[in-house]
């Protein structure tokens, strides 16, 4: 691999650092299915990680760990790369444009400071975002809605490829019911997610006022405590006390358990680029109520039921419509779980390996 007439390629997976959020999945898995996928007799090949990260520590391929020290230097020492994957563009680490002479894809997540920020903050996120647009070789967005968005804020011109995220298998997980589950103890909808304001989740709780006998369930990082206080005020004050359980930073075993055991989905976001869970919910042949904004139903297409707004009883006609077609159709739950099947982490990192081969003018893949 010291060899030095095959190319060197850095991909940041810096966002490791980030745990029990969706960014951090996407790392992990992306860096997984690389090292399954490329030919690593064909390139010098560098992670860029959080010292925590998930992989194995004799994979054929070069860890460089982010750290206070190594975040000074580290634009400077991209430069030696002949091609840098940003999986996460605008990235706190980025080349410094006069010395990187290399190839440069760049996947953008989204744009959502578009809809949670205003005012100053959101010109300098989008300062931010366009400084680079035009040095980028490749660039790719994981939804059509995000092509859109670049398209809509900035001048760029070139072709942009559409790189789905995948969902992770699950098969080799045993699904677990823990202790802190025992506040669960009837039938009951599901939200998995980080609980920040974009995610919406506060209007799930004059719906589940209009419904009996059942819970609410949020699972997943609490990345807002200003957010999630202001939610949990509305739930005592809507007399929710013991039908909301939150269980925070779950574990792939307990999601799993949560997944299997729910009696349906609930996703109100009005800010997503992809919208992983939704997907995730479906792969287990679950009904998903979804709003109607942004990537959403791009990605979930007609096997959801949507949300046109959050009026509680618009809301509740919505479910109850929704539960009884779902009910109904003994077929739904396979239907469901066929359509979760077209995204795959192994066709996503597919796709990547092409883009780097095009870059580089080579071949990289095993196959």
């Amino acid at each position: 691999m010291e060899c030095t007439n095959i190319p060197k390629i850095l991909i940041d997976l810096s966002p490791l650092r980030h745990k029990y959020c969706g960014l951090w999945e996407y790392s992990a898995q992306l860096g997984t299915h690389l090292l399954e996928e490329l030919d690593f007799s064909k390139a010098d090949v560098t992670f860029l990680v959080s010292a925590d990260h998930p992989f194995p520590k004799d994979a054929p391929v070069k860890y460089k760990t982010v750290s206070s020290f190594f975040t000074r230097y580290v634009r400077l020492w991209m430069s030696h790369y002949d091609l840098l994957h940003t999986i996460a563009y605008p990235s706190r680490f980025q080349p410094y444009m006069s010395f990187f002479k290399g190839k440069w894809l760049a996947t953008i997540q989204d744009l959502n400071f578009l809809y949670e920020k205003q005012g100053t903050k959101q010109r300098k996120y989008l300062k931010r975002y366009k400084r680079h647009l035009g040095r980028i070789t490749e660039l790719v967005c994981i939804s059509k809605y995000v092509e859109n968005d670049v398209r809509r804020t900035s001048a760029y011109v070139h072709p942009i490829e559409i790189v789905y995220n995948g969902i992770a298998s699950t098969e080799h997980i045993v699904p677990l019911r823990t202790a802190r589950m025992e506040a669960i103890t009837g039938p009951f909808l599901l939200s998995v997610g980080t609980f920040m304001r974009k995610k919406n989740l506060h209007v799930l709780l004059p719906l589940l006022a209009k419904l009996s006998d059942i819970q609410l369930v949020f699972a997943g990082k609490i990345a807002r405590k200003e957010y999630f206080e202001e939610t949990m005020a509305t739930v005592r004050k809507l007399g929710l006390e013991g039908r909301v359980v939150c269980l925070e930073n779950v574990t792939e075993e307990e999601k799993k358990y949560l997944y299997i055991h729910c009696m349906a989905f609930v996703f109100p976001s009005f800010a997503e680029g992809f919208g992983v869970p939704p997907i995730e919910a479906m792969s287990y042949g679950k009904p998903v109520f979804v709003s109607d904004l942004t990537s959403i139903p791009e990605i979930c297409g007609e096997m959801a039921f949507y949300w046109t707004d959050f009026v509680p009883e618009n809301m509740l006609s919505v479910f109850q419509k929704g539960m009884e077609t779902y009910q109904k159709n003994p077929l739904f739950p396979e239907k469901l779980k066929q359509y979760a099947t077209r995204y795959s982490w192994r066709r996503t990192t597919r796709q990547y390996i092409r883009l780097y081969e095009e870059c580089l003018h080579m071949s990289l893949s095993k196959v």
